[in-house]
């Protein structure tokens, strides 16, 4: 059973975090971790399907234990900083001026629920909307949280907490589970129309298919 805990946050009523994980026991605990996270987005699915993505040439780029495929147009950039093992330069949409980076990165130790809250939380909640989808990969099990609405985008180091607002942003993270050798957290956040045109792209480059992906339900709707 899930309670809140704080607006956008999720943990069991025993105080207990299941989300703190060992590698070697993710894949046995994958659904009771991701049914506490959908708490704060059920029945709040966005409007629209992205469109199919046009046939572009891509490019394999292995990034430790996973091997992304993605668009040649995507730009390979040396990492801003020491978390990220690998990021990527999307070009801005028509009509758009800003173009969208997509980070990746793996935390050993921490929290899936922190890092979803942290995600929600970056969204201004009245106008927020979620949708959350799991499926499987040639890579693993994975859950894809997809958010729309007012974002807050972080501008230069966590440390400084300084945001720019984007009235219509978008977000697509991916907290991929690679059994007995990690989790990978894929995301791309931006103005909406430039992290749509590539949310197709996106889910390709890791092999996730959207017609096979289910809707999470909380274990209090089962």
């Amino acid at each position: 059973t899930v309670g809140p805990r704080r607006s956008g946050a999720v943990v069991l009523k025993n105080g207990k975090d299941p989300m703190n994980f060992n590698t070697k026991t993710v894949p046995r605990c994958f659904a009771a971790v991701f049914a506490g996270c959908l708490a704060f987005a059920v029945c709040t699915p966005l409007s629209a399907a992205d469109k199919p993505a046009e046939t572009v040439k891509t490019v394999e780029v292995k990034v430790r234990d996973i091997t992304l495929t993605v668009p040649t147009t995507w730009e390979k950039q040396k990492p801003s900083n020491k978390l990220r093992l690998a990021q990527f330069g999307i070009p801005a949409a028509k009509g758009e001026e800003n173009p969208v980076v997509l980070t990746v990165f793996s935390f050993g130790g921490s929290s899936i629920q922190a890092n979803v809250d942290r995600w929600i939380s970056q969204f201004d909640s009245k106008d927020r909307k979620a949708k959350v989808t799991q499926g499987e990969s040639p890579a693993g099990k994975y859950v894809l949280v997809d958010l729309t609405g007012s974002f807050n985008q972080a501008v230069g180091p966590p440390i400084r907490r300084k945001t720019r607002k984007i009235t219509d942003g978008r977000m697509l993270a991916v907290i991929l589970i690679v059994e007995k050798k990690g989790v990978y957290f894929l995301k791309m956040a931006g103005e909406n129309k430039t992290v749509s045109s590539a949310a197709v792209a996106f889910r390709n480059s890791f092999g996730a298919k959207a017609d096979k992906e289910q809707p999470l339900e909380s274990e209090s709707k089962k």
